[in-house]
């Protein structure tokens, strides 16, 4: 499995940057696992286009037909993260506030929503590489003025400090991202965060990352119990 891992966050990063990265020799059944994984994950699109990049690779040997089916997944890659909300009432009214602030057209606070949705998603689904290739894109291609020590401040007032650390261990983990890039957190890979990458490739969980963000965790469960409850009686 380290094997497909390594290949796979290689593609990953090619596809997403344009980056020349080498690719490991595969057999035929581990070139389809790597697909499976893709398509779970929704970033097959990413992947075809690290593999067109590595297109002269001469570890590169797909079969015809498994290179047809990375060309026919066209999952679309725009992530549209959206007006934000958070379950605990305390967190959410101060979040409001800042929204009231900032005004929803500041591209500092659309980046916030964007770590507060890929936040909940983590607490409620677990990590999705669809939203953290859209969150590297956006931070690596964007031109858009960002107060950072404005963000860091807001993140603080969330609470959320703990969190978006891991946001951006994940960041330098999976993309190899420059920390100059995520100045609103210290950022760095490390055993926890290559730990939960690998996990990834095998098993998904959520109940893991609530010391992450505990005070929005626990709403956020009853929330969702709630919902299906609700959806049950319906």
């Amino acid at each position: 499995m380290d094997i497909i891992r390594r290949n796979f966050l290689r593609l990953l990063r090619a596809g997403t940057f344009e980056q020349d990265e080498r690719i490991e020799p595969m057999t035929e059944w581990k070139w389809e696992r790597l697909y499976q994984i893709s398509h779970l994950h929704q970033v097959t699109p990413c992947i075809a286009e690290g593999i067109r990049r590595s297109k002269d690779d001469f570890f590169l040997q797909l079969k015809p037909d498994l290179w047809r089916r990375f060309e026919e997944d066209q999952t679309e890659m725009i992530e549209e993260f959206g007006r934000q909300e958070l379950t605990n009432p305390l967190l959410n009214r101060t979040l409001q506030q800042i929204q009231e602030g900032a005004g929803i057209e500041n591209p500092t606070f659309n980046l916030l929503e964007g770590l507060i949705a890929i936040a909940r998603h983590i607490l409620t689904t677990g990590i999705s590489l669809r939203q953290f290739v859209a969150l590297a894109t956006y931070l690596y291609t964007t031109k858009d003025p960002l107060d950072f020590d404005l963000l860091k401040e807001w993140i603080r007032q969330l609470h959320m400090q703990r969190m978006v650390q891991l946001e951006g261990n994940l960041l330098v983990e999976l993309f190899n991202f420059p920390a100059k890039r995520i100045p609103f957190t210290q950022a760095a890979a490390n055993k926890t965060t290559r730990k939960l990458v690998n996990e990834l490739f095998s098993t998904k969980g959520t109940s893991k990352h609530i010391t992450y963000y505990p005070s929005e965790a626990l709403t956020n469960f009853t929330s969702n119990l709630i919902q299906n409850l609700q959806n049950i009686e319906e």
